[in-house]
C-alpha cells in the first residue's frame, strides 16, 4: 500500500531499522536514531542497487516520488542513475574549479611569452580591470551571451567603444581556449557580433603648414615625452615626409638602412623605402642620443636595419 503524508508524520523510531515501502522500488528507511531516509531500490547490469533520494521531511513524499520517476527514466534509457549522479557531481566540481578567472589566467600564461612586455602588460590590465571583476567568479561553462554583453556595455558606457571591441576580442579568445580545454561548451562572444555600438568617425589631424613648421620645431625641441617619438619625428622631418597617421605617442614605419661604402660610394645613409639621403652625422647624433636617453633597448637592429618600435 502506498505511503501517505499522514502516515509519515506519525512515524516513531523503533529499536531496529525498518523499511516502509511506497511503490516501484521507493521506500523510507526509519532508523532508531530517528532519521528517515528515502531510498530507491533497482537492478542494473544484473546487480541490485540503492539510490539515496534525501531525508524526510526535507524531501517530501511528492518530491521523493518525482526523483524516483527521474531515476526510472534513466533506467529505461539504459543508464545507471547512481553513475549519472556521480558524473553530474564531477561536472559541478569541475565547473566550480574552472571559473572564468582561472581559465583567463591560464590563457594569459600560455600566450604571454609570445608577446612583447608592453603589449602583455596592456592585455593583463584590461583583463584585470574590465573582465575579472564582472565574470571572474562565474563558472566559464555557465556564462551566457547576455552576461558578457552587460560587461562589454559597461566599457561602452565610459565612452570607450574601441576598447569595448578589443576587450570583447580578448574574451572571445579566452572562451575559445576554454572550448579547446573541454571546460567550456562554446564561445558566447560569437553571439554578440553586431551588438556593440559603432565607433565614431575618426578625427583626422590637420597637416602642419610650412608657416607653422618653425613653431613646431621649437615645440619639439622642448618635448619631454618618449625619446623614440621625438627622434622618429626628427627623422621624418629630415626625410621631408609626414609621419603616418597614428595615435599620440606612437611612431610607425621609421626604417633607416645603413649602407656600406660599396653600396653607396661615400657610406651615406639612405631611407630604405624612398632612398632619400640622410647625413651620416645626423644618424650618429640620433644613435648617441638614443643611448644617452636610455632608449636604445627600444630600437631593433636586424642585420643593417634600424626599426623604431611603437612607443
Amino acid at each position: 500500500m502506498p505511503l501517505s503524508d499522514t502516515q509519515l508524520r506519525s512515524l516513531k523510531p523503533e529499536s531496529k531499522p525498518r523499511k516502509l515501502s511506497d511503490f516501484e522500488g521507493l521506500f523510507l528507511l526509519v532508523n532508531p536514531s530517528g532519521s528517515r531516509l528515502w531510498r530507491f531500490s533497482y537492478r542494473f547490469g544484473g546487480k541490485q542497487k540503492l539510490l539515496a533520494l534525501g531525508a524526510y521531511p526535507a524531501v517530501s513524499l511528492r518530491e521523493a516520488r518525482r526523483a524516483k520517476d527521474d531515476a526510472r527514466e534513466l533506467l529505461a534509457k539504459g543508464m545507471d542513475p547512481a553513475h549519472e549522479r556521480k558524473v553530474a557531481k564531477a561536472r559541478k566540481r569541475m565547473a566550480a574549479a574552472n571559473t572564468f578567472e582561472a581559465v583567463a589566467n591560464e590563457w594569459f600564461d600560455a600566450r604571454k611569452d609570445g608577446w612583447v612586455p608592453s603589449y602583455s602588460d596592456r592585455l593583463k590590465a584590461r583583463l584585470d580591470a574590465d573582465l575579472i571583476p564582472y565574470l571572474g567568479r562565474r563558472p566559464i561553462a555557465e556564462i551566457e551571451p547576455v552576461e558578457l554583453l552587460s560587461t562589454i556595455r559597461s566599457i561602452e558606457g565610459r565612452g570607450a567603444p574601441e576598447m569595448a571591441r578589443r576587450v570583447l576580442q580578448m574574451a572571445s579568445a579566452i572562451f575559445r581556449y576554454g572550448v579547446a580545454l573541454g571546460v567550456c561548451p562554446r564561445d558566447p562572444a560569437a553571439d554578440l557580433r553586431g551588438a556593440l555600438k559603432s565607433a565614431p568617425p575618426a578625427k583626422r589631424r590637420s597637416a602642419i603648414l610650412p608657416k607653422d613648421l618653425s613653431q613646431f620645431m621649437q615645440d619639439l625641441a622642448v618635448y619631454n615625452g618618449a625619446a623614440q617619438t621625438k627622434l622618429a619625428l626628427e627623422l621624418l622631418i629630415h626625410r621631408g615626409e609626414a609621419p603616418p597617421a597614428g595615435r599620440p605617442g606612437e611612431t610607425t614605419g621609421v626604417l633607416v638602412r645603413l649602407a656600406s661604402p660599396s653600396e653607396n660610394g661615400g657610406g651615406e645613409h639612405f631611407n630604405r623605402r624612398a632612398g632619400t639621403p640622410i647625413g651620416s652625422g645626423a644618424v650618429r647624433g640620433w644613435t648617441k642620443r638614443l643611448c644617452l636617453e636610455g632608449a636604445m633597448p627600444r630600437a631593433l637592429v636586424v642585420r643593417t636595419v634600424w626599426r623604431f618600435r611603437r612607443s
